[in-house]
């Protein structure tokens, strides 16, 4: 293929210059080896139980009321809490007697703990409160006074 005298003649008289070289020289550590303890490590046992899973009673009776006098306001949360899956749901207002001073979710009975702190978590209301009866007779009572969402 190549043609050696066109070749010669093509790099005549020109000496090849030394190429630089690179040594490197590795030295090998020693491995570093894993030397069985002589004591062995205690095996860790949980401190505290498992949380149960939540109760949630989505066709509890709730009532959404309205304290804060902004109108339409029981009626966007009842919507809240349909969009989150709760099926009985009703809105109306709330007599000055029975306001709480803040937002408040009230529910009766132990059972229902669970589904108010829910309720609570979905409007965004911090104040959940087991009580003895609630204002309007429902098993679970959302008492607005302001707009949870502002």
């Amino acid at each position: 293929f190549w043609n050696r005298d066109a070749l010669s003649d093509l790099f005549a008289g020109s000496e090849p210059s030394p190429s630089p070289s690179v040594t490197a020289t590795v030295e090998a550590s020693p491995t570093p080896s894993a030397t069985p303890s002589s004591t062995p490590s205690p095996t860790p046992t949980p401190s505290e139980t498992a949380e149960p899973e939540p109760v949630i009673d989505y066709g509890a009776a709730i009532a959404v009321r309205n304290g804060a006098g902004i109108t339409g306001l029981a009626g966007e949360n009842q919507a809240l809490l349909t969009d989150a899956g709760f099926t009985d749901v009703d809105a109306n207002d709330l007599p000055t007697g029975d306001r709480p001073g803040a937002n408040a979710v009230q529910y009766v009975g132990e059972d229902l703990a669970d589904t108010a702190a829910l309720v609570a978590e979905t409007l965004g209301i911090s104040s959940v409160e087991l009580v003895s009866a609630t204002p309007g007779g429902t098993s679970i009572e959302v008492l607005l006074v302001t707009d949870p969402a502002a």
